[in-house]
Parts: C-alpha cells; sequence; structure tokens
C-alpha cells in the first residue's frame, strides 16, 4: 500500500511540474493565445479619429495610440471640383517650358483641413471632359515625401489613373493640409495640344494598409512656455523674371517666405516675429525698409496668406504678432513646419501705393535677422523678445 502511495506521489509531482500537459493543453497552442491576447491588447489602444478638440481624443493623445481617419470606409473621396482650363492664363505656358507644343494648364491642391490618411495604398485621380476644345491633357503629381512634380502621366477622360502610394508619402496625422498637389495640363505629345473648357476633377483614396500605433502627443514646448522656432540671419529679396522663369522649367512650387526650423506647437496661442534689418538696397530710395510687411501662411492652408500684424517697430527692428489656434498649429508628429514667413517691401513710389506681394514689383535685397518665438499664453512683444 505504501508503495503505491509513493507511486500515486510521484506521478501527481510530475503531473504538477507538467501541468499543461497533464491538464491536456497543448504548450504551443497556449503560448499562441498569449500572444494573441497580447496582440489585441496592442489592437485596443486608444483611437484618435480626427476631432482634436473632444475629450476622448485629448485623452487618446496622452498615451500611445492609433489615428483612425478612415471612420470604417475603405475609399474617400479627397478632392471633387470642376475647373476651367484656358490657353490664356499664367499657368497655360508651363508645357512649353518642357518643349512640349501645349497651351492650357491649372494647379490643384487637395482642400484647406484635407489630408492623405495613413494607410493609403493608392490615390485614383479622375479628370472628365467633353469640350472639343481639349485636346487631351496629362497629369503631374507630388506628394509628403517626394515635394517635386512627377513626370507627365496621360489621362483618358472618365477613366481612373492609379497612383500607387508608399506609407512615406501619405500625410502625418494631425496634418491640417496636405503636402499633395496636382498640375493638370494639355497634352501635346502627339502633337500640338490645346485645354481651353470645363474639366470635372475627382480624387479618391484606397486603404490598402493597417493603421499603426504611435506614441503620446510630445511636448514641443519642452516643458517651457515659449519656444523659438526660427533664429538666424537671412536674405529678403524680390524673385528676379528669371527666378520665376527657372521655377517654371522645374515646376517648382515652393511656397514664398522662410519655413521655421522647428514645429510650431498646436498649443501655442500667439508668435511673435522680430525682424532685425541690418543692410537694404533696392530701387526706391537707399536704406528706405519702412514700409517692411509680412505676410504669412498657417499648417491649416496649403495657399492662402495672410497679413501680419506690425505690433511694434524700433529703428530698423519690426516685430509683428500673429494669433494661432490648435487648428493653425503644425501636427504633433511633423518632421517640418508647414508654416511660411514672407517679408516683402511695400512700394511707395512717385505716391502710388502698390502691395508688392510676391516681389511681382520691384527689386530690393534686405540683409536682417529672423526670429520667430511661439507662445503659450498671450504676452508682451518687448519683454518676450528681450529675454
Amino acid at each position: 500500500m505504501a508503495d503505491f502511495q509513493r507511486v500515486r506521489l510521484a506521478l501527481l509531482l510530475a503531473c504538477a511540474l507538467s501541468l499543461v500537459g497533464c491538464l491536456g493543453v497543448d504548450k504551443a497552442n497556449l503560448a499562441s493565445q498569449v500572444d494573441s491576447s497580447r496582440a489585441n491588447a496592442t489592437d485596443a489602444r486608444p483611437i484618435d479619429g480626427g476631432t482634436p478638440a473632444s475629450a476622448g481624443n485629448a485623452s487618446a493623445g496622452a498615451v500611445p495610440h492609433k489615428h483612425d481617419y478612415w471612420k470604417g470606409k475603405e475609399r474617400v473621396t479627397v478632392l471633387q471640383d470642376d475647373i476651367t482650363l484656358s490657353p490664356t492664363n499664367a499657368t497655360s505656358f508651363l508645357p512649353l517650358f518642357d518643349q512640349r507644343p501645349a497651351l492650357g494648364a491649372a494647379f490643384l491642391a487637395l482642400p484647406d483641413g484635407q489630408i492623405v490618411y495613413e494607410g493609403t495604398g493608392r490615390l485614383e485621380f479622375t479628370a472628365t471632359w467633353s469640350d472639343p476644345t481639349i485636346t487631351g491633357l496629362v497629369l503631374r503629381y507630388k506628394s509628403t515625401g517626394n515635394p517635386d512634380y512627377s513626370q507627365p502621366e496621360p489621362l483618358a477622360s472618365g477613366r481612373a489613373l492609379a497612383i500607387d502610394v508608399a506609407p512615406s508619402m501619405t500625410d502625418e496625422p494631425h496634418a491640417k493640409s496636405s503636402r499633395w498637389g496636382f498640375f493638370l495640363e494639355a497634352d501635346g505629345t502627339g502633337g500640338a495640344g490645346l485645354a481651353d473648357g470645363k474639366v470635372s476633377v475627382r480624387a479618391d483614396i484606397v486603404k490598402m494598409r493597417d493603421i499603426e500605433t504611435f506614441p503620446a502627443h510630445p511636448d514641443l514646448f519642452a516643458g517651457a512656455a515659449s519656444v523659438r522656432v526660427f533664429d538666424k540671419d537671412v536674405e529678403i529679396k524680390s524673385e528676379s523674371s528669371v527666378d520665376n522663369a527657372k521655377g517654371f522649367f522645374t515646376h517648382s512650387q515652393t511656397p514664398p517666405g522662410f519655413a521655421p526650423e522647428k514645429p510650431v506647437p498646436p498649443e501655442a496661442t500667439t508668435l511673435l516675429v522680430r525682424i532685425d534689418v541690418k543692410s537694404a538696397t533696392s530701387n526706391m530710395p537707399a536704406e528706405d525698409t519702412s514700409r517692411l510687411r509680412l505676410q504669412y501662411r498657417t499648417a491649416e492652408s496649403a495657399v492662402h496668406y495672410e497679413a501680419a500684424n506690425l505690433s511694434m517697430q524700433q529703428g530698423k527692428t519690426y516685430v509683428f504678432k500673429i494669433e494661432s489656434t490648435p487648428q493653425k498649429g503644425d501636427g504633433y508628429y511633423a518632421k517640418t513646419s508647414a508654416w511660411r514667413f514672407d517679408p516683402f517691401l511695400k512700394d511707395n513710389v512717385q505716391g502710388n501705393e502698390v502691395d508688392c506681394d510676391f516681389g511681382d514689383c520691384f527689386d530690393w535685397d534686405v540683409e536682417a535677422h529672423l526670429t520667430i518665438i511661439a507662445l503659450k499664453a498671450d504676452a508682451d512683444p518687448a519683454t518676450v523678445l528681450a529675454t
């Protein structure tokens, strides 16, 4: 009996040491179940649905989370518009610079607030036209990952052109406007081309990848009440006709102005822009910078510029004050800023006041130091810039 008990005790100990096997559960299967539960826990991260003002998204930003702007859809229309192409507008001659016998072109951008979502694997661009004065169209495009326009792709009316979208080509989460751009122009590859008429355009993005988990929102202020996003010497000059022609040749559409060296935090409420003029030459009276002005573009728009308010001027030091909101700030994960700051001189030669935006009226060249400070709360410009 004692021997039987010893044998029984040994079997129980062996069973305890290999409990999984004794219970009839496959070890490999159990491991896979554990891994699966961990994966499901990761997938259960908070979801930011693209409405940063909501309390849910505010709490999601404090921990690792995902950004699901698709809202259950597999396809989203990001651009839909009716445009008119003409052989007489400013952009109509661009095909000629490529030595293509064609007239008629237009630049297109996604509407403010619309981006190419993470997870996009394909973008489909469709142009539809029926006017006989449109002999054919081609499309160039640029993306977040590549700021240079592509080679022209031929379009057929009503038929979508499929563009493969790599992960690096999508806009980052929390971006307020898209870095994508399109250039529609007359097709002159088979002879003289003309685009003179109405075109309906549409762009759809197709979800083909899973969305990833992003880290918690970084503190772009690094615990401080302000951050200098730009602080360096600059040259402010008008663009000559040669520069503009070069831009046409290269299809360069670089936004006018200086880009901050750091992103503008979404929490910024005020930006102070200080310009310390060192020297200036122009076809105005020498050293006359009394009409130095500033226009700027926020991250909210890929196109529209606004005039900044001159808050203070002392000698050749100019301070402009710009109000900001979370919608105007850069995204939390932005690698570069979408803001642009474009100083320019306002001409009043012979008493005729002319706004010379983008350097269209006369020549100037200003050497200056440009300082841009983003603030969490409103502050007196003189106090902040003195520190």
